[in-house]
């Protein structure tokens, strides 16, 4: 949505902002990138059909992700959904990450809990990876505290140079993200998509070398 918009603006920081399923499926839809969930075992819970639990070896990890794709054809990255057991599961995160590296896929660790192990797994394969740093709509129905956590976002943005939100298309987070990315743009905020900040960091690493 205004995400992409804004991202065609010049800026001096780097913000990608998530905003789940449907909106990843309407991406895809019209030709651009987007990342698939992933959606993984929670800790004492049941999962639904295409999900990665502990448990599962590298071939059926590869069929739950090749069905995944299947249905988002642009994908070129994925990410977790839930999934704190899976995440914190050694064994089932360097499986997943064989299976991305096959498929030139990078990963984006959602964070879903402190004890992840995915982002360091990915790095051990040789996946290109990156870390949700905030979750905006933790309160999906509370405009204000979706504005004091996209601030804080952008506060890490300008400290780090990028910064990664994961949020999903309630009406509360989207009409906060119209009301304020304009503005944060033409403060110096570049938006930018997960695809396009994953590409922009590797053409970094390339030129460093």
């Amino acid at each position: 949505m205004a995400a992409a918009e804004a991202a065609r603006e010049p800026g001096r920081r780097l913000v990608t902002l998530g905003l789940g399923d449907q909106v990843a499926r309407s991406t895809a839809a019209g030709g651009h990138p987007a990342p698939a969930h992933a959606i993984g075992q929670l800790p004492g819970a049941g999962s639904g059909p295409l999900a990665i639990l502990v448990g599962m070896d590298r071939d059926a990890i590869a069929g739950v992700v090749d069905q995944a794709l299947a249905a988002l054809p642009n994908v070129r990255g994925v990410n977790n959904h839930q999934g704190s057991a899976a995440t914190a599961d050694q064994a089932t995160m360097t499986a997943l990450m064989a299976v991305l590296r096959e498929r030139d896929l990078f990963f984006l660790d959602s964070l879903t809990t402190a004890s992840s192990v995915a982002y360091q797994s990915a790095l051990a394969a040789g996946v290109p990876t990156a870390r949700n740093r905030i979750f905006l709509d933790d309160d999906p129905d509370s405009p204000q505290t979706i504005r004091k956590r996209l601030q804080t976002l952008i506060r890490s943005a300008r400290a780090t140079g990028a910064a990664i939100a994961i949020g999903h298309p309630h009406p509360a987070t989207l009409s906060v993200l119209q009301q304020e990315l304009p503005r944060l743009a033409a403060d110096g905020i570049r938006f930018v998509t997960l695809s396009e900040l994953m590409a922009l960091r590797e053409a970094e690493s390339s030129g460093g070398r």
